[in-house]
């Protein structure tokens, strides 16, 4: 992800953003602070600890990924989105496979969202083999699902 790429991500992530909090809130806006003005990918998609990516099919953007990479081998996925007109494609189960080509050595990968993404806990638990560890904030407009897969340690010969 450069600078280049955070205007086209940011209308992106509205949309996706967006299209969550009216699906399973009845709120026409919702998201991270930052989300919906740029600030929220130039704070965390370019900082120089993370590793971003945007992600592109046939030369389009539709949609990103924020890691967060640790030398113990224990790894953070930030932020993932993809287009909502591009959702149900396959599209975030290949962005995930990717990851986790990527980086064959991780011991576990972690990662938060909100607890009313209904379809973001299926997407994680279901498609991409992440689970529950914590709720934080339970029964609160702040609830968040704490997510973690964690994979056993890779012996080469």
């Amino acid at each position: 992800m450069t600078e280049d790429h955070v205007d086209p991500l940011t209308r992106l992530m509205t949309l996706s953003f967006d299209a969550d909090a009216l699906l399973h809130c009845g709120q026409e806006e919702g998201g991270p602070p930052g989300y919906n003005d740029g600030s929220f990918l130039r704070q965390w998609g370019l900082h120089p600890d993370a590793t971003s990516f945007a992600v592109t099919l046939d030369e389009e953007l539709v949609g990103a990924l924020i890691l967060w990479r640790h030398p113990d081998g224990n790894h953070v996925l930030g932020n993932m989105f993809v287009a909502p007109s591009r959702q149900g494609m396959g599209l975030g189960r290949a962005m995930w496979q990717f990851v986790e080509n990527r980086y064959p050595d991780a011991l576990s990968w972690a990662t938060e969202t909100p607890g009313f993404a209904l379809r973001n806990h299926h997407f994680y638990q279901h498609v991409c083999g992440f689970t529950l560890t914590s709720i934080a904030h339970a029964g609160t407009a702040d609830e968040s699902w704490c997510l973690r897969k964690n994979y056993s340690p890779r012996r080469y010969d």
